[in-house]
């Protein structure tokens, strides 16, 4: 494995500071998006509505996207510095204070496909030519609901599809839900598309407890996958309690841990293969742009990154057998429905160690304790710790019953908790870089790394 770089310097610019100061307060940023809203004929001419900021990625010395709620009208922001500036030659959107780019949702530049989407009449007409018997003239979608569920500004939208179809041989009309999800690469999509046909297939809700949702169809133009829906309660509805689990939580988690072992235990291949060196390479660089605007912050994660990177060559992680993985295991992916679990998102799926998922779950076990408390303004660690402490534990012990595991898989299992925590940090200090939260999980990450080396030499 190749060396860690670490000690590259990166300074944060005055002008950058003072554009993400002035860009991150509502309050200042409500009158300008709201007169670009009024120039583009998106809001009434008279008052101000509320402002409110829903997503942000900042990335020091290069960006930062922020995804604003102004009186119910999405509007992306983004600011862009140095080189990165100079590789943004989008045409259109307007300019607002502080310099920043924006576009009106659902004007995405890297989603050009999302517009058409969001209109019902387009998608009535796309999905007539998936749906069973309508090419053939026998099924024809008469009306669609399109309602947006999830949005990442950049990659990717969900979308809750309602159809009503006439089938016209009969003359009866029919209504369904599906979803879609739209992506900013037809080549995403598509690989998307192929893997859950091959899951769906493998993963028959007859054959055991994990169920994955089938496809309905590709949509290239825009480009979309179109799936059914799953029955279910999400996990994490289950775990949502301040003071203690709920039993049926404790359950799903069992559950959960079941299912998992039997997605890994598919034979099953996936194109895309997973080099944990290389994520902790990018981990290294993104400790560096953090130390540009939190120097104690980017320079504690650096030193973490070199940790994990030690431990990665002593279990010699990179030569693991490699099964198919979801690389975004947490508990909001699972379904609970009965004795069954659906498993939800295989966008980031790919060839890995399973202890990567297993660790990445307990990671968000971890990072639950550390939920708000409703009367707080800052995250404390909630009377859930030692809860959550015990699912973990349960998660653990749960799969490795149910999986073929080797003798050093806890050791793994918990090193890969680490190493999803400090990227956990990372994505909080990008959405909040105030905030005391990345302090806080690159702390759990160390206490995990702890006990995998105690671990390891007892």
């Amino acid at each position: 494995m190749r060396g860690l770089d670490l000690n590259t310097p990166v300074n944060v610019a005055d002008q950058e500071r003072r554009h993400l100061e002035l860009a991150l307060r509502p309050s200042a940023m409500a009158g300008p998006l709201t007169a670009a809203l009024q120039r583009a004929g998106l809001a009434p001419t008279n008052g101000r509505p509320a402002c409110h900021i829903l997503d942000v990625k900042y990335v020091p010395g290069e960006g930062c996207a922020i995804l604003y709620d102004v009186g119910k009208r999405l509007v992306l922001g983004a600011l862009a510095w140095g080189t990165a500036s100079e590789r943004t030659g989008e045409t259109g959107g307007w300019i607002a204070p502080p310099g920043m780019r924006i576009h009106f949702f659902p004007a995405d530049p890297a989603l050009p496909g999302l517009a058409t989407a969001l209109r019902p009449e387009k998608m009535a007409a796309a999905l007539t030519d998936i749906l069973p018997g309508g090419r053939e003239g026998k099924t024809r979608v008469t009306r669609c609901r399109v309602t947006p569920l999830r949005y990442r500004p950049g990659r990717r939208c969900t979308l809750r599809l309602e159809l009503w179809a006439l089938h016209t041989g009969i003359g009866v009309m029919s209504s369904r839900t599906l979803f879609g999800k739209v992506y900013h690469s037809q080549e995403k999509a598509l690989s998307v598309f192929e893997q859950m046909q091959m899951l769906s297939d493998v993963a028959s809700p007859r054959s055991g407890r994990l169920v994955v949702a089938r496809v309905a169809g590709f949509l290239a133009d825009l480009p979309m996958v179109v799936q059914e829906p799953l029955p279910g309660v999400p996990l994490d509805l289950l775990l949502d309690g301040r003071t203690r689990v709920d039993p049926r939580g404790q359950t799903g988690v069992a559950m959960a841990a079941s299912a998992l072992a039997a997605l890994h235990g598919l034979r099953v291949r996936h194109p895309r293969v997973r080099s944990v060196g290389d994520e902790l390479r990018r981990m290294a660089h993104r400790s560096r742009s953090t130390a540009a605007a939190d120097p104690e912050l980017g320079a504690r994660m650096a030193d973490l990154a070199t940790a994990l990177s030690r431990r990665l060559e002593q279990l010699s992680l990179e030569s693991r057998e490699q099964r198919m993985v979801h690389a975004d295991c947490k508990p909001s992916q699972f379904l609970i429905d009965g004795t069954k679990v659906g498993l939800l998102d295989f966008d980031h799926a790919g060839m890995a160690d399973p202890a990567l998922d297993v660790g990445t779950f307990m990671a968000s076990l971890r990072q639950l304790a550390w939920r708000p408390s409703p009367k707080a303004c800052r995250s404390t660690r909630s009377n859930m710790d030692g809860s959550m402490r015990d699912l973990e534990r349960s998660f653990l012990d749960s799969y490795c019953h149910s999986a073929d595991v080797d003798a050093d898989f806890r050791q793994r299992a918990v090193w890969y908790q680490a190493f999803a925590l400090l990227r956990k940090a990372q994505r909080a200090f990008a959405r909040s870089f105030r905030s005391r939260v990345p302090e806080r999980l690159v702390d759990e990450a160390r206490r995990c790394l702890l006990s995998a080396e105690a671990e390891g030499s007892s």
